[in-house]
């Protein structure tokens, strides 16, 4: 079996529920994992540069010009899915990042993080795009915990004490502009929420909600003077304030093309892939985007679950092009 994971606490009926977990049985036709979505804006770069990656650990510039030099080398195949990732880069919360994560994503292009401080992945952006600006991440996905629309969380697990940030979107878009990043899609649950008013720029932790935990590493939030309308960065989630889910996969779903041309095994290591994350790669016509507006309610729209075993399996296919195209 499979567990597919709610992306963060949900509030529904003004009643307030924990962190889910469902299993999904696996049969013939792969996993069953939830899609969301109704139409399509789809948001792409413009900028073509050379494709690279880069791991999480890669502070220093060495470590990150040697990624780059390995993005660029390998078979056409390799080439074609770096590009995935390319001036891209992807941040987890990391409970509920799998082992498999970092060798997924970077073999895709990506610049991957996971830690549960959002200063320390900020940061590294920063250093990145100011050591390398030819090859600047310009987009980012957020795949973190929504804390219930209110403040995107960061944490190691639900424990109290465990390693946890939070930071407003305010902020968010304060930090990115600094980093020269242009959009960030938000992956996680009721993203609508977290573009009130009234706690964009400044989070309010003390709201009785049992998914606002400790923020043991901290609360990043805007600047005073900071205004929101004069930022060049965009924050991208959908139109509808819903549940999103992750969905662990595993090297050997991969198709055999793609392993060949990522260099990656054909074994039981596991990866988390979000239904936003493979929504936005795959252009599906059903997701509707918006960086504008706020909601407070959760949304009720669902899926079956011969559309997300579809939705999955149309990211194998769409890798398995890719990989096999001349």
């Amino acid at each position: 079996m499979t567990y597919v994971i709610c992306h963060m606490e949900i509030e529904f009926a003004s009643k307030h529920l924990p962190i889910c977990a469902k299993k999904a049985r696996r049969g013939p036709a792969g996993l069953w994992l939830p899609l969301a979505g109704l139409g399509l804006l789809f948001l792409f770069l413009n900028a073509n540069p050379a494709p690279w990656y880069i791991s999480a650990s890669a502070i220093e510039a060495g470590q990150a010009a040697r990624a780059r030099v390995v993005g660029r080398s390998g078979s056409a195949s390799a080439r074609r899915l770096k590009e995935l990732g390319e001036r891209r880069a992807i941040i987890f919360s990391p409970d509920f990042a799998a082992p498999g994560n970092e060798r997924f994503y970077e073999a895709l292009g990506f610049m991957y993080l996971e830690t549960a401080d959002w200063r320390k992945a900020l940061n590294e952006i920063k250093e990145y795009n100011h050591e390398w600006p030819d090859d600047a991440i310009r987009e980012i996905f957020l795949e973190t915990h929504g804390s219930n629309g209110n403040g995107l969380k960061l944490q190691e697990s639900d424990l109290k004490s465990a390693p946890r940030s939070y930071i407003s979107l305010g902020a968010l878009q304060e930090h990115l502009a600094e980093a020269g990043v242009e959009r960030a899609i938000l992956s996680a649950c009721n993203t609508g929420r977290l573009y009130r008013p009234e706690i964009y720029k400044k989070l309010n932790l003390k709201v009785k909600d049992p998914t606002v935990k400790p923020a043991t590493l901290g609360v990043i939030n805007a600047s005073r003077g900071f205004d929101p309308s004069s930022s060049p960065v965009k924050l991208i989630r959908r139109t509808d304030s819903r549940i999103e889910q992750t969905i662990e996969g595993h090297y050997y779903e991969l198709p055999k093309s793609v392993r060949s041309a990522l260099g990656l095994p054909s074994s039981s290591e596991p990866f988390t892939v979000s239904n936003m994350f493979i929504q936005m790669i795959v252009k599906d016509g059903r997701l509707q985007l918006t960086s504008a507006g706020y909601v407070r309610d959760l949304s009720s729209q669902t899926e079956s679950q011969l559309d997300n075993e579809s939705l999955f399996q149309s990211f194998l296919k769409f890798l398995e092009d890719l990989a096999g195209r001349e």
